[in-house]
C-alpha cells in the first residue's frame, strides 16, 4: 500500500438508467451500445491517465502526480493537470462522434434502445486529491476520502446532463479548458462539508461532424449486435470487458 498525490477521473454516462429500462431485447442491446460508448473514451485516453475499474456505466480513472524534489512539486502538478484536462476534453469529442457512427449505424434495428441510442450524454468529473495504492489479490483499487468526495460529486446540483466538472483543487492546477468561462458551484458534499466546483459545458463546441454510412456498415452494426444478443442469451456470459488490457502500475507493483 501506497498513498500518491493523483488526478481522480470518473467518467459518467448520463440517461444510462432510463435507456435500459426496456424490455429484455433492447436491454442487451443497450448494454452493447453502452459499452461501445465507454470504450470509445476509454480508447481515447493516454498517460498519464490510468484505467482503475469500471462501475456499471461509469469509468474511474486515475493520473498519480510524479514524486520528486519538494522544490518543483506544484510545477509538476500543474503539468500532470494540463495534460490531463487536454485528455478530459478529447473524450467529449470521442463520445459524441461514436454516438453519432451508432445513430446512423444502429438504423436497421426497430428496438427502442437502437432508436434512442442518440439520447446519451457524458459527464466527467476532475478532482485532485490523495489516494490509496493498494492490491487485493489481482485487483487493483484507488481509496482514500478524495476518491469518495469524486463519487458523491456525481449527485450533484449542476443543471445540465452534459458536463465537465473540476474541483477547486483540480481546477487550481489546470485552469480552465480552453480559457472558456466557467459556472461556478457550492455543493455540499455528505461528510466533508461544502465543495467548490466549476462546470463547463462542452456541448456543440466539440462535436464532429458525423459522416455518411454505408448500407453495409449498418449491416455489419446489427450483426454485431444481433451476436451480442444470441451470446447472451444462448452462452455462459463472458466476463466484462475481458479483451481490455490489462493496467499496470510500478508504483503498486512496488509497494
Amino acid at each position: 500500500m501506497k498513498l500518491r498525490r493523483a488526478h481522480i477521473i470518473l467518467v459518467d454516462i448520463s440517461g444510462y438508467t432510463q435507456f435500459i429500462h426496456r424490455h429484455r431485447l433492447s436491454l442487451i442491446h443497450a448494454e452493447r451500445i453502452i459499452t461501445e460508448l465507454l470504450e470509445c473514451v476509454i480508447d481515447a485516453s493516454e498517460h498519464p491517465l490510468t484505467l482503475n475499474k469500471l462501475e456499471g456505466d461509469a469509468a474511474l480513472f486515475y493520473a498519480l502526480i510524479e514524486e520528486g524534489d519538494e522544490s518543483s512539486a506544484g510545477e509538476r502538478e500543474r503539468q500532470s493537470a494540463t495534460a490531463v484536462l487536454r485528455q478530459l476534453q478529447r473524450f467529449f469529442a470521442a463520445f459524441q462522434n461514436r454516438e453519432q457512427e451508432l445513430v446512423s449505424e444502429c438504423t436497421m434495428c426497430a428496438c427502442e434502445a437502437c432508436a434512442k441510442s442518440g439520447e446519451l450524454r457524458l459527464k466527467v468529473i476532475a478532482h485532485t486529491g490523495t489516494i490509496l495504492l493498494k492490491r487485493v489479490r489481482q485487483f487493483e483499487e484507488i481509496a482514500g476520502e478524495d476518491v469518495i468526495v469524486a463519487h458523491r460529486l456525481l449527485k450533484n446540483s449542476v443543471p445540465s446532463h452534459e458536463y465537465l466538472l473540476l474541483t477547486e483543487p483540480f481546477h487550481a492546477l489546470s485552469g480552465p479548458p480552453h480559457d472558456a468561462p466557467l459556472e461556478t458551484f457550492t455543493e455540499n458534499c455528505e461528510g466533508t462539508g461544502m465543495i467548490r466546483i466549476h462546470v463547463h459545458y462542452p456541448s456543440g463546441a466539440s462535436a464532429l461532424k458525423a459522416h455518411p454510412v454505408s448500407f453495409w456498415r449498418k449491416l455489419m452494426t446489427n450483426i454485431r449486435l444481433e451476436s451480442h444478443l444470441v451470446k447472451r442469451l444462448f452462452m455462459k456470459p463472458a466476463r466484462p470487458f475481458h479483451h481490455l488490457p490489462r493496467v499496470q502500475n510500478d508504483a503498486v507493483s512496488e509497494a
